[in-house]
């Protein structure tokens, strides 16, 4: 659908080649490549709250396509060693991205943050004398890492280092997506919204709208197809299987240049789709008070206290601002559903959880006001898990999320 529709657009499709990638940048903004940010707050993981509350965004991805800013223009090294955090500050104010290789020594997360941010996982080398929390940096004389201008203005907030060096950074202007690819992400989002206002009090609706969320949904993995894959070659005769690499080390620029042409979009706006979720998440935080959240996942962030944080209100405000001037607000029969903003999970309800329990990412337990009992465990079915520690419970004689703690096995 959208190949189709953009394509049919001459003034998208004289652009195309201006947001093709040179191998060497396509090499270190893949190094870039994070997904959501989900932790759970250091200071309160494994603590048992009560009458918590929950935000999320609505349709977070798709909005940031629709509201925000990308690179647009061709990439082009800049040509230079970076020394200072204040020469990437000069970039970004001047209305440029960058994504580049960067060193960075005695590391340490600030006084109080509860969240840390930098992953081991994504570093390129082995990083000097970490400690970590849930797998994030908490300090280290050396981390060196790849990252995007978004990463390095949320690694601002919460780090402070002796020193930043860079290298093979890359810069783009940044500029709102192409207002084809924009209005066909709305389309999309309004087809959703208008179902999602019909209901799904039947079996048809249900389907209807589970599939136009998958859509909605589904924008961001499109976006950020990689074009580079290995190949898995099946052998029938010994019923085994070989990996074959990719010929990504012996293609030739215009052959890279063609594969790329596959996908009429740059692979840059799948990376800064994630990376300005994480930048929203983060100022969600930021505004529901370090000490008061809880946990949060890509979109959403559960929190301490009833009342719908005020921060999280300003924000909307400014979101359906942008929204309205854009003309990327969905009416339907006089309901509104505007993209990015965030949504009280309780319904207005005088709180969500009324116990929550994380012990840390993707592993938490809470009990709702109907005394109903959940599990949301990595690798664990949703039913099956809060099953299991129910009957932990009752063999123990204790309540379910008092049983979900560390050591627990089921």
């Amino acid at each position: 659908f959208f190949k189709k529709h953009l394509r049919s657009s001459s003034r998208y499709h004289a652009h195309i080649d201006d947001w093709l990638l040179p191998k060497d940048a396509f090499i270190v903004a893949h190094e870039c490549g994070r997904g959501g940010n989900t932790h759970t707050n250091r200071y309160h993981s494994g603590d048992v709250v009560p009458d918590m509350g929950g935000a999320d965004i609505q349709s977070s991805y798709p909005a940031q396509l629709m509201l925000n800013h990308y690179p647009t223009g061709k990439v082009f090294t800049y040509g230079e060693l970076v020394t200072t955090s204040s020469e990437l500050w000069d970039i970004i104010k001047e209305g440029y991205m960058f994504f580049g290789r960067f060193r960075l020594t005695n590391v340490r997360v600030k006084d109080r943050h509860p969240i840390p941010d930098i992953p081991l996982s994504k570093t390129l080398i082995p990083a000097v004398n970490a400690a970590l929390d849930n797998g994030r940096i908490l300090s280290a004389d050396e981390v060196v890492i790849s990252m995007t201008s978004i990463d390095f203005q949320i690694l601002e907030d919460i780090y402070t280092y002796d020193s930043i060096t860079g290298t093979d950074v890359w810069l783009s202007k940044l500029g709102p997506l192409p207002k084809v690819l924009r209005d066909a992400v709305f389309d999309k989002f309004a087809e959703k919204s208008i179902l999602k206002y019909t209901g799904t009090d039947t079996e048809e609706k249900k389907r209807a709208y589970d599939l136009s969320k998958v859509v909605v949904n589904g924008l961001f993995g499109m976006l950020y197809m990689n074009p580079v894959r290995e190949e898995i070659v099946f052998d029938e005769e010994t019923m085994s299987y070989a990996i074959a690499p990719s010929k990504f080390e012996t293609m030739t620029e215009e052959e890279f240049r063609k594969l790329q042409r596959n996908y009429p979009w740059s692979y840059l706006w799948g990376l800064w789709t994630s990376a300005l979720g994480r930048l929203q998440l983060h100022k969600g935080i930021q505004a529901v008070g370090y000490d008061n959240v809880y946990y949060c996942d890509t979109d959403s962030i559960k929190f301490l206290g009833v009342r719908f944080p005020e921060g999280l209100r300003k924000m909307n405000e400014e979101i359906r601002a942008r929204a309205e001037e854009l003309g990327y607000i969905a009416k339907v029969h006089g309901r509104e559903f505007v993209p990015g903003v965030w949504e009280d999970e309780s319904g207005g309800a005088p709180f969500l959880y009324k116990e929550f329990r994380s012990l840390g990412a993707k592993k938490y337990a809470y009990t709702l006001a109907d005394g109903s009992f959940h599990t949301v465990i990595s690798g664990v079915a949703k039913k099956e898990g809060a099953k299991a520690f129910e009957e932990m419970a009752r063999e123990q004689g204790c309540r379910p999320i008092d049983c979900f703690r560390r050591g627990a096995y089921i």
